[in-house]
């Protein structure tokens, strides 16, 4: 035992013959327990992959005419999703039997009858870890030729995502022999390799030959297309590799044509939450099983997202709905919820709950941005409004403003004549929103000042483009958000050669970072398009001003763009 001297120990004892024994035995168990073997503790956590050591035959070799591959490593391994992860390029008949052999071996059997002066490359994916902390030997390759040389042509790139032009970190960009649309669906790649977290891919050891490229931005664990799940980009035509080549790709995901429901959920006894597919618009819902004359009310609110809705129906007694979708007056699916949320009574001469509004100014903000309006905003749809009891006053005198409806029933935006550098108080009183249900709120107040004309900047930026069709500029903050957009619809005007260009006007615009995107908008939607497989037809093309524009408190900038 640890921290126990190795001189003699007598131990004497009187004990009757017919007690040694049990001491004995008790003694060797307190001794036994000592020499325990226990998993060290505490230390920094093993992050390191397993790394081979060992190749028979050498990886790389030339002339290969063995059956069985045996790869050692430095560590005791295990086997993740092996038939989905390991891809054989060119692809063999028979998949290889894989296993674990002593614990650190990894051992292929070949079942195949291999084609001569052929390069095959064995690609493991991420489907070997170590078997104590799993942690992932990436892209693990193993390459040979059962020829007198290795082939050595590659081609690199980049592929991003089509809209936001960040790199597509952990894609797969896949090579392909056969000229058929479906390969991506039903074959796997002849050759394949993953991006970096820079989006930045590598696929060596190629044939001389014609291929199609196809990226996935894969989340599952195969190497096949599953559409409308995740994205998907392709090179505009066969790529012919004779040398060391470079491609860059672009990712979109498809729409799915047929729209359906996914999921429908009674969340409170009025609102019900229809899920989608995909994103749509132009819906209506029309109830089934019950008579029209019972409605109260009823309204679909879209997500943010569009891709999920929230149906309200305020009925005198709701214990179940059955009802269909329809888009442009067309039925597009049928569901039916069997149970709802039961309804809050409330107790007699108890006070009634109120409606909770929500503002986006807050009481005692001091720097409130005075070109926005004040909005108001309730968690359920609005029945009556009365703007009489709505007042903003500044000192003693009472605002003039005008009541914008088009966010309704949910929102009311407020436009007043607001100063800089001035104090406010907005002031809603009792019964000014009351919802279908009869809930009125109680009184909000936000008492407020604005900001100084001289923390805001601008910016003049004169955009010319070289395509002679519409055109969609954004102006973006930070995160990705759409702030404002603008539209080129005269292109002669914002010709390099013929025109002065469009100049378009940011004015008061906070001090931030922001970044402009250009989107060719050949359609006339109004909205970026994404692309479409199958067609060959690819997303609509995006550009971004070259770096982030730095708008400063009182400063004026000006920028030239030509987008190209």
């Amino acid at each position: 035992m640890e921290g126990y001297s190795k001189e003699k120990i007598n131990i004497s004892c009187n004990l009757h013959p017919f007690l040694r024994i049990p001491a004995v035995i008790t003694l060797s168990i307190l001794l036994n327990g000592c020499a325990q073997i226990v998993k060290p503790t505490g230390g920094p956590k093993d992050t390191t992959p397993p790394k081979a050591l060992i190749y028979s035959p050498e990886n790389k070799s030339t002339h290969f005419n063995s059956t069985k591959i045996v790869i050692t490593f430095n560590k005791y391994i295990q086997l993740k999703n092996i038939d989905a992860q390991l891809v054989i390029s060119p692809p063999l008949k028979y998949f290889p039997k894989v296993t674990v052999a002593g614990g650190k071996s990894l051992v292929i059997a070949i079942k195949d009858t291999l084609h001569d002066t052929t390069t095959y490359t064995f690609n493991f994916g991420n489907s070997i870890a170590d078997i104590t902390e799993g942690n992932i030997v990436h892209n693990f390759r193993y390459v040979f030729s059962t020829g007198s040389y290795i082939d050595s042509l590659s081609l690199s790139g980049n592929i991003t995502d089509a809209l936001t032009q960040t790199p597509m970190k952990d894609g797969i960009v896949m090579l392909y022999t056969s000229s058929n649309d479906s390969a991506p669906y039903k074959e796997l790649p002849y050759y394949y390799a993953r991006s970096d977290d820079k989006g930045r891919f590598a696929i060596e050891n190629i044939k001389a030959g014609k291929y199609r490229a196809v990226a996935l931005s894969k989340t599952g664990t195969d190497y096949f297309y599953h559409p409308y799940t995740e994205e998907i980009g392709f090179a505009d035509k066969p790529l012919e590799i004779h040398r060391n080549d470079t491609t860059n790709i672009e990712l979109f995901t498809e729409v799915d044509p047929k729209l359906r429901i996914l999921k429908t959920k009674a969340q409170e006894p009025n609102k019900i939450l229809i899920a989608f597919n995909t994103s749509a618009d132009s819906l209506s819902v029309r109830p089934l099983n019950l008579p029209s004359d019972t409605i109260l009310y009823s309204h679909l609110q879209y997500s943010v997202t569009g891709d999920s809705a929230y149906y309200w129906l305020y009925v005198p007694r709701l214990d179940s709905l059955k009802f269909t979708v329809l888009r442009n007056k067309k039925i597009v699916d049928t569901a039916s919820i069997s149970t709802f949320p039961a309804k809050h009574f409330q107790k007699a001469g108890a006070k009634r709950e109120a409606l909770r509004l929500s503002l986006n100014v807050r009481d005692n903000q001091q720097d409130y941005d005075y070109h926005l309006p004040l909005n108001i905003q309730s968690p359920y749809p609005i029945a009556k409004l009365k703007l009489q009891n709505i007042i903003i006053t500044r000192r003693k005198d009472t605002l003039h403003f005008t009541a914008d409806t088009l966010s309704m029933p949910f929102a009311v935006s407020l436009h007043a004549a607001l100063q800089a550098d001035s104090a406010y108080q907005l002031l809603i009183r009792p019964g000014a929103f009351t919802d279908y249900s009869g809930k009125v709120n109680d009184t909000v107040k936000a008492r407020f000042a604005t900001d100084k004309p001289t923390y805001f900047g601008s910016l003049k930026l004169t955009v010319k483009v070289i395509r002679k069709i519409p055109f969609i500029i954004q102006l973006l903050d930070e995160h990705g958000n759409v702030l404002r957009k603008d539209y080129i619809r005269d292109s002669t005007a914002a010709s390099p050669s013929g025109g002065k260009g469009i100049v378009i006007s940011y004015e008061a615009i906070p001090p931030a970072n922001y970044r402009i995107r250009a989107i060719e908008d050949e359609d006339a939607t109004g909205k970026w398009r994404t692309g479409n497989y199958l067609k060959h037809i690819p997303p609509a093309k995006v550009y971004y001003f070259p770096q982030p524009v730095t708008i400063r408190s009182d400063w004026d900038i000006t920028q030239d763009w030509l987008v190209q």
